[in-house]
């Protein structure tokens, strides 16, 4: 019987190595044919979610939707687009409003780019540097705006012009604690310092502040002022260049906490209004139980108006007044009574708070016959002729003390002449006075009695 050969060491050994070469080159081989084709699947994702925008483009034209520049981002979770194919990790794609689009998506393996004045989409390997629009990213806007109270309008909106946007881009209100505000009916009246920024992968690449100034819609006092004051009414202007009205009955109610008062003119862009009806049951307080003339040391008076009286307003009207006011409370003497010397006399002194009263000037200047060469202590003088303030059931008190002594006050009477013989512990008509923030505006009204100015609050 003949013996059967086997493999000998040396050929299994060969073998061996044969195999091993073999592996060594077709392992590589396969395993670039399987990157490649996950590469290939990547980009095929990227160009079918290309043509889904442009698809989501055409039908907003078809439905006649005007489209500004329009962001996908899948920095969060992307649900218009309706595509097949795998879902990036990352990135951003704009779509203009003229159908081009920019595009920088990734899976953290492959990015894939595409410029608006490109066709084709580039696929690189992922960098976070490199994975990006060329182009600059940047945030345009004018300097500032004002904007009226009741605007419904998105930030960033028209406010800002966002280029070439990736990421997600969020605005805060540095006037009001850094707040997150995505619309203009979230700002506060005045100034308001707004910060819009581009934030991609935790990091601000752009950003832009601007102020916005809020203001409140219809006129302001000084537009009032420059209306026809009624037929029985005209406008005079003090030393101080400040407007009042005066004459018989102009057109300067206005309504006030339910109740009606009048205009007495406008200072530095305020209004000073004044309740038309005495307040008070009697309709008569005194000045100063203390029997002291000064103001600045509160008396029966003060404490009841910014007291009483001050806490019967609503909260909504009080934030109207300008709470923090100086008002002149300079007096004069029985010597040159005069309207001129007393509004300069009464420039001398200050006090600060929310409720006062008329002055004597504010008297004099509410007649259209007044002028400085009358003296307003005779009876029945010139400035109580054609004068809208004259009282006519109460002597009424004024702000100003008369300075011959330290107990009277002036007052008018009924028949409209000023006297020093009242002390201030005497119980004598009040007409409460305040002054409005320089941002309160009138939307309603006439100015007439029946129709008085209504304020936006």
């Amino acid at each position: 019987m003949k013996k059967e050969k086997g493999f000998t060491l040396i050929e299994l050994l060969a073998v061996i190595i044969i195999l091993a070469i073999m592996a060594l080159i077709s392992i590589p081989l396969i395993l670039n044919l399987i990157e490649k084709a996950k590469k290939n699947a990547f980009e095929e994702s990227a160009y079918g979610i290309m043509e889904s925008v442009r698809l989501y483009y055409m039908e907003n034209i078809i439905d006649n939707k005007e489209l500004g520049d329009k962001v996908f981002s899948y920095e969060e979770e992307e649900k218009e687009l309706k595509y097949s194919g795998t879902r990036p990790k990352g990135g951003t794609i704009i779509l203009k409003k003229n159908g081009n689009l920019e595009m920088f998506i990734h899976n953290f393996k492959w990015c894939a780019i595409k410029n608006e004045e490109e066709h084709r989409i580039n696929i690189i390997d992922y960098d976070k540097e490199t994975c990006k629009i060329e182009s600059p990213m940047i945030l345009e806007g004018s300097s500032v705006e004002d904007i009226e109270l009741g605007l419904d309008s998105p930030i960033p909106g028209s406010y800002y012009n966002l280029k070439n946007q990736k990421g997600i881009v969020t605005c805060v209100n540095l006037s009001d604690e850094n707040r997150e505000i995505k619309n203009t009916s979230e700002l506060k009246i005045g100034e308001n310092c707004i910060k819009c920024s581009m934030i991609y992968e935790k990091e601000e690449i752009a950003s832009l502040t601007r102020t916005f100034k809020m203001i409140k819609t219809g006129k302001t006092a000084d537009e009032i002022m420059k209306e026809s004051p009624g037929r029985n009414g005209i406008i005079v202007t003090d030393l101080d260049g400040n407007k009042r009205f005066a004459g018989s009955d102009p057109n300067n109610y206005i309504s006030f906490n339910g109740d009606l008062f009048r205009i007495i003119g406008v200072f530095d862009g305020k209004m000073k209004i004044m309740q038309y009806n005495f307040y008070g049951s009697t309709g008569k307080i005194s000045w100063n139980g203390g029997n002291l003339n000064d103001w600045n040391q509160p008396g029966t008076l003060n404490i009841t108006l910014n007291g009483t009286y001050w806490n019967s307003i609503s909260s909504e009207y009080q934030n109207a007044v300008d709470q923090n006011h100086i008002w002149n409370i300079g007096g004069i003497d029985n010597s040159n009574m005069m309207r001129s010397n007393f509004y300069r006399a009464e420039n001398t002194k200050q006090w600060t708070g929310n409720v006062g009263l008329m002055s004597v000037a504010d008297f004099a200047y509410a007649s259209s016959y007044c002028n400085d060469s009358i003296n307003l202590n005779s009876v029945n003088n010139a400035c109580t002729s054609n004068n809208w303030m004259l009282p006519t059931n109460y002597n009424q008190w004024t702000i100003t003390p008369y300075t011959g002594d330290q107990n009277n006050v002036w007052i008018f009477v009924v028949n409209g002449s000023f006297f020093t013989a009242y002390n201030s512990n005497n119980a004598h008509g009040v007409r409460p006075v305040l002054f409005l923030n320089q941002d309160i505006r009138i939307i309603g009204g006439n100015g007439t009695n029946s129709n008085p100015y209504i304020l936006n609050l």
